[in-house]
């Protein structure tokens, strides 16, 4: 049997069918080849990643930052992933280098051994692919070569471990169908079967109530802002999952359940605590999973009430120390502003003062002029000397304007006297309230400016009208403030944390994929079997003759069953069969 020679071209064609056609091709060869270094890898990763978290306690309680769980998995498996790949990228490199070094060995053999070694590298697909594809191939036929040359040499050790050609996942689907199925049933069966019988965590929830902060004293704010009520539950919800919470609930929980804060800040840590305000409401969800449900109850239980009683308290100790503060600020204002209106009327009653003592000057000085106009008045003749007599009425007359004059004169004298008294009494009645002013402030123990003590009266006055007005405010709304976050009932009956709905995809989908694993498994053994064939042919007998042994004992030769070019075309179709190449026999 002949065949015709092949071109170079047909030759690198036949490679390049036998090899990926696109990037995305050999990325999924690379895949199947090296599948258990990019499986062991992220599991790897993930081993290290669950070490991480069960071993990271210590830096929880020393302060440090750690990683969540999802962090952490997600992470472990990335960089498993990467290795994986770092290690299936040099592994591939380090066998492909062999390869070449096998194939650049001297070709020194002859004969019928460069046929049987033919007949073994042509079981692998890359030793074909490594043939020189450059040179012309001619049919082996009575003890030819490649190049057209006698037999002259050994193309290296055969690969006989390389990866079988590549078949896609449709046709392993359709063939191995059934695994699939089977292993979905079983996935399917066994979520099923662990929701039912299986270690499932139980749920139990707490809620709490932000109420509105209700002022009473503002009319247009009779029911509260709901965004500030959302705003004060996610910082009620962040004051929940701090370590301090978490130390009174270890101590209130001594005697009943055995919780360390260590315990309470990994459960925390690893989501089996879950404190968080709900999104559209005034809510704070305290969620508790444990394999206990009694227990779960108790501590969501627990944290609510121990949350609820320390916030409360905290904030009924604020109210009493604003309380106090207001008070002590109202008092030290008052003092301030009365002390200052002390000094005002201080200034006043000295304007007073001056003002008294110069009008009884004034009166005085009247009093003495009125007195002296009447003593000179006195003296003077009844009828002016030189002056002819008058007669008895007129007379008469002149002595009644006379004395009507003189009680005029008298009434005079003494208004002005009541009048200066009346002056007198005032600047008294002035220096008595002024004596008592001096001695208030002297008790106060004012030594300020006067002028400058006054003109803040005005600011004193409106600073303690405002502490007045946040002072009833703050008694107004004493109800609200002593109680910012309320329980909302006890916490729910524990529930199943992993329900059948969501077990269900979860188990399925694992089957599933172990189904495909296991598939793919057994396919690619049957193709490594399949491909052995090639080595039986080239470790045949040169000659092709064989030996049997006939019923009377004795041996004798057995018709030559094929020739030894007959046994290279055959390891040739079947390699050329296993590189995707097309020929003629």
């Amino acid at each position: 049997m002949t065949q015709a020679p092949l071109t170079p071209t047909s030759a690198n064609d036949a490679a390049a069918r036998g090899a990926p056609a696109t990037f995305a091709g050999g990325l999924l060869a690379f895949a199947r080849r090296r599948w258990w270094l990019l499986l062991a890898g992220p599991a790897f990763g993930l081993g290290g990643a669950a070490g991480y978290l069960a071993y990271a306690g210590p830096l929880v309680e020393r302060g440090l930052p750690t990683l969540s769980p999802q962090t952490a998995l997600a992470a472990g498996a990335g960089a498993g992933l990467l290795l994986g790949l770092l290690a299936a990228g040099i592994a591939d490199l380090m066998r492909q280098r062999r390869a070449e070094r096998a194939t650049a060995e001297p070709q020194n053999g002859a004969g019928d051994g460069a046929i049987a070694d033919f007949g073994r590298s042509s079981a692998g697909t890359a030793d074909a692919a490594q043939l020189d594809a450059t040179s012309p191939m001619v049919a082996v036929e009575d003890g030819l070569h490649p190049n057209g040359s006698t037999p002259v040499a050994r193309v290296g050790r055969a690969r006989r471990d390389l990866a079988p050609a590549q078949r896609s996942y449709v046709e392993i689907t359709r063939q191995w169908w059934w695994v699939l199925a089977i292993g979905a049933v079983l996935g399917a069966g066994g979520a099923v079967a662990f929701t039912q019988y299986g270690p499932v965590p139980y749920q139990s929830t707490a809620q709490v109530l932000v109420p509105p902060m209700i002022d009473l004293a503002n009319q247009n704010d009779a029911l509260g802002s709901p965004t500030r009520a959302r705003a004060a539950a996610a910082n009620f919800a962040a004051q929940a999952s701090s370590s301090r919470t978490f130390e009174l609930v270890s101590k209130a929980l001594d005697g009943l359940a055995t919780f360390s804060v260590r315990e309470l800040l990994l459960m925390n840590q690893n989501g089996r605590i879950d404190i968080r305000p709900t999104r559209e409401a005034n809510f704070i969800n305290i969620v508790v999973t444990d394999g206990d449900p009694d227990g779960a109850r108790l501590l969501a239980n627990t944290i609510a009430a121990v949350f609820v009683d320390d916030v409360n308290e905290g904030a009924r100790s604020q109210l009493q120390t604003r309380r106090q503060q207001l008070e002590q600020q109202i008092d030290l204002t008052r003092n301030q502003f009365v002390t200052a209106q002390l000094q005002q009327r201080e200034r006043d009653l000295l304007r007073d003062l001056w003002n008294q003592r110069s009008q009884l000057l004034q009166v005085q000085a009247q009093y003495q002029q009125e007195l002296q106009r009447q003593i000179d008045l006195d003296r003077l003749p009844f009828i002016a000397p030189g002056l002819p007599p008058v007669s008895l009425d007129q007379q008469q007359r002149l002595q009644q304007l006379r004395e009507a004059q003189t009680q005029v004169r008298s009434q005079w004298l003494k208004l002005t006297g009541e009048q200066q008294r009346q002056v007198e009494q005032n600047i008294a009645e002035i220096n008595a309230e002024l004596s008592q002013v001096r001695g208030m402030l002297g008790s106060r123990g004012s030594d300020g400016d006067p002028l400058v003590a006054a003109a803040f009266a005005s600011a004193y006055s409106l600073q303690l009208q405002g502490l007045t007005r946040e002072y009833a405010r703050l008694e107004m709304n004493a109800d609200t403030l002593r109680a910012p976050v309320v329980r909302y009932g006890s916490a729910s009956e524990p529930l199943p944390a992993l329900g059948l709905r969501k077990a269900l995809p979860i188990g399925t989908g694992a089957g599933l994929a172990l189904g495909a694993a296991l598939a793919y498994l057994i396919d690619a053994i049957r193709r490594r079997r399949a491909t052995r064939a090639p080595e039986s042919l080239a470790r045949l007998n040169p000659a092709g003759v064989r030996e049997r042994v006939t019923a009377n004992g004795r041996s004798r030769p057995e018709e030559p069953r094929a020739s030894k070019v007959e046994l290279a075309l055959e390891a040739g179709r079947i390699s050329r069969r296993r590189l995707g190449i097309a020929g003629e026999r």
